[in-house]
């Protein structure tokens, strides 16, 4: 009983002494594998939507898949370069690229999304849900015979037209609008400064 009650006590006097074991994470880049890696060409811009599916697009229409364990080819709809992807969730996605090219997700396979402007690109694509959303970049212009100017471009999907913003907003005297950011398909806000008088 004795040497029972000295162990116990010898175990409590050195249990705060014993600091458990621990491993600290260690986070870094590395570089992993792509079933395009020895291709030429480049990769334009990834989206992830979790660690177990994304999708990143890139030069002369190649797009690739993150299943959980590794990336893989999937077939393109087109050959021009793509600048930009948005996944809404799994089944409901979104690149766009040189030439016009706008393409769309449906679950199964990327289809060409019909949009008129062949002689310029898109830049940048983000969606609000799967019935809205904007995208960005520029067209040519031709001003004259052989001469060309680039011009900004922002093509909107939904209901046409795009909600307008709250009254009260347009109707503030000198306001200048800062920031605008589009948060459902029913409401938008914009975040004004007020010029100095």
């Amino acid at each position: 009983m004795k040497l029972g009650i000295k162990l116990l006590f010898l175990t409590l006097l050195f249990l705060p002494a014993v600091q458990p074991v621990t491993y600290a994470a260690v986070y870094e880049w590395t570089t992993v594998n792509t079933p395009i890696q020895n291709a030429p060409g480049a990769l334009e811009d990834v989206y992830m939507m979790d660690r177990y599916d994304g999708w990143a697009v890139g030069l002369s229409g190649k797009i690739l898949h993150w299943n959980g364990a590794f990336w893989e080819s999937v077939p393109s709809p087109v050959g021009y370069d793509l600048f930009s992807v948005y996944m809404i969730d799994s089944n409901n996605g979104w690149a766009v690229g040189a030439g016009g090219a706008i393409i769309h997700w449906n679950g199964s396979e990327w289809v060409v999304v019909p949009e008129p402007l062949a002689e310029g690109y898109y830049r940048s694509v983000h969606m609000i849900s799967s019935d809205e959303g904007w995208a960005v970049g520029s067209e040519w212009i031709e001003i004259e015979p052989s001469h060309c100017e680039q011009r900004p471009r922002i093509i909107y999907y939904g209901p046409t037209p795009p909600a307008p913003p709250p009254p009260n907003v347009i109707a503030q005297p000198r306001a200048v609008v800062s920031i605008l950011l589009m948060l459902s398909a029913l409401a938008s806000y914009l975040f004004i400064r007020k010029t100095r008088q």
